[in-house]
This record gives structure tokens, sequence and C-alpha cells, in this order.
């Protein structure tokens, strides 16, 4: 048996047989290759301006999409922007996905739109990621917005009294407009209540009847703003007029 050798198209072929001349092999090979089909070269697709790109694998469209501000193909073909994770909205903003807004009580602080709005509002995060309310503030909804909110508190002068023979009046301020109450009674424990008053006021006037005269009492004023925070009095000490 004989082997030749062509090179043929830069490929080398080698060709075996028996009893046959090598003139005759080598023209067998080359007649096969010519004759075989020729693969053209694969289609690339249209060459796209940055930014654009042939998502469809159409030819007829081109470069059919942006991938700056394409919802569905964000960045890049197949990339889809999904509002998750407390997030109220999401767009894609220079081939990015983002966070445009997060529902009530959540913020967007790593501006990451694959994690969402990952950090709920609190004194440390009050209406911004960098926002830190003073000691004793709160973080409160006030206004259709989150700020820092100062502690409710009965202001100067403290609860103040005017008594009669048989009544009370008591009188104080708070700094947030809240509810008006006044507990009283013989002893420091109190034991009694004046109705509770749900109007929301900053200057509180409670009267209080049916006292006896020449006696002593003890009143303690409570008021509740809209966010439910108590402020509470001292403990004061009057007498009725004979």
């Amino acid at each position: 048996m004989r082997c030749i050798s062509v090179t043929l198209f830069s490929l080398l072929l080698v060709a075996c047989g028996p009893g046959v001349s090598d003139n005759r092999y080598a023209e067998t090979l080359l007649s096969a290759e010519l004759a075989a089909p020729q693969k053209p070269p694969p289609n690339k697709g249209p060459k796209c301006d940055p930014g654009f790109a042939n998502c469809d694998g159409l030819a007829s469209n081109k470069c059919e999409v942006n991938l700056t501000n394409d919802m569905n193909n964000c960045g890049t073909c197949g990339n889809v922007c999904v509002a998750v994770n407390n997030a109220a909205s999401v767009t894609c903003l220079n081939g990015q996905c983002v966070v445009q807004a997060c529902n009530a009580g959540w913020l967007d602080c790593d501006h990451s739109a694959a994690n969402g709005c990952e950090v709920a509002v609190d004194m440390y995060h009050c209406a911004s990621c960098t926002n830190v309310c003073p000691a004793t503030y709160q973080c409160l909804f006030v206004n259709s917005s989150y700020g820092c909110v100062p502690p409710l508190v009965i202001a100067d002068p403290p609860l103040t009294g005017y008594l009669t023979s048989n009544s009370a009046y008591l009188i104080w301020s708070t700094n947030y407009p809240s509810t008006s109450q006044v507990f009283w009674g013989l002893t420091p424990y109190l034991g009694n209540a004046s109705p509770f008053d749900s109007n929301l006021v900053a200057d509180h006037v409670v009267s209080i009847g049916g006292l006896d005269p020449s006696t002593g009492y003890y009143f303690q004023a409570v008021s509740t703003d809209q966010w439910g925070r108590t402020a509470t009095s001292f403990i004061e000490f009057w007498s009725t007029t004979p």
C-alpha cells in the first residue's frame, strides 16, 4: 500500500491505497474538494453604534434596541429592570437599572436596583440615607414627609392650678398639639381622672368639680400627641379655698 500527500487550500490531504498510481489519488482528491459546496462565512449581523444592539437577531431592523434606556434590554440584551424589595418603580438610565422611587418608609441607600430599597426609615436614616436625628428625637411622618421631631413635653410654666372652694381649673401647654386629661386625688396615688379630651391642642384647660372646701388635692396632667407619644407633668398639690 502506498500513501501520497497533497496540499490543497493550505490543507494537508493524505491518501493511501493499493495498486493505484499516485497521480490518480491526487486527481481524485482534488476533484472531490473542488466539487464540495463551500460554506459561507458566519453572519455576524450589523455593526451597531455604541449604546445600541441587534437584540432580535434580524438584519431587517438592524440595531433596533437602545441599551441606554430600554427596560427589557438595559445595558445588554435581555437584562430586564424589575422593581423588587420595597422599590415602587425602577427605570433604565444610561444602561443601568436604577430605583426611581421607594415605598413609604424605605430608602435605596446603596443605589443598587438588584436589592431595591433595602433600608427602613429610622432615626439614623430619617428622610435620607445620611440624616441622623439628635438624641431623644424621633423620625416621624410630618406633613407628608419624614422628619426629626423632638419629644413631646409639657412646656414651661408647668401645670398651673386655680382652685375655688369646690372646683379646680388646671392649665398647661405642650410643644405639639395633644390630648388633655388630668388625674387627681387626695393622695399622690391619685385615683380619679377627668374626662378624656381627644382634641389635639397645644394649650390645655381642664376643670374638675365636686371638690370639698379647705381640702388638699394632688393633680397630674397627661397629654398624648398624634404619634402616640405621651407627656406627663409633675404631681402638684393645691388646696381648695374655704
